[in-house]
């Protein structure tokens, strides 16, 4: 080996010099342009709020139990509320609360909030308590119990 030529790294292969002793590569065909995509097949339509298998569900006995005690908690609390709220709106037009403007309309916004909350728990109350009580169409009666409360 001479020291001016460089070491090949594979010996047995020949040494090319640049590109030219590969041959020369054809282009790639023009291809044509993809088909358009065949539409999807036609779905059946979704039922629009079928619940004729929600209706054949029946809560159990000791469901119907979890569901009767949830609505009386939530009468309760609903009633409470109610008072609460009646009693800030009492004390909102009061004597003492006519001194200062602020604290008026501070306990009559509170009392207004809290006979909303008070009505909006008796109705959730009524609904669970109608989901007790009936039969065959538990699941359709709790959603609307659910719906009211959010």
């Amino acid at each position: 080996m001479h020291p001016q030529q460089p070491q090949q790294a594979y010996p047995h292969q020949p040494q090319h010099s640049g590109h030219a002793a590969y041959p020369a590569q054809t282009p790639y065909p023009a291809q044509a342009p993809y088909p358009a995509q065949a539409p999807y097949p036609a779905q059946a339509p979704y039922p629009a709020n079928d619940q004729s298998a929600a209706a054949q569900y029946e809560f159990g006995e000791a469901e119907n139990k979890t569901i009767g005690t949830t609505a009386g908690r939530a009468r309760a609390w609903g009633i409470i509320s109610l008072l609460l709220g009646v009693g800030q709106l009492m004390l909102a037009f009061s004597n003492a609360a006519r001194a200062s403007q602020l604290a008026q309309i501070t306990q009559a916004t509170g009392g207004v909030v809290s006979i909303v909350v008070g009505v909006v728990f008796i109705g959730v109350a009524a609904s669970l308590e109608s989901v007790v009580k009936s039969r065959g169409n538990d699941v359709a009666l709790m959603m609307t119990a659910l719906k009211k409360l959010s």
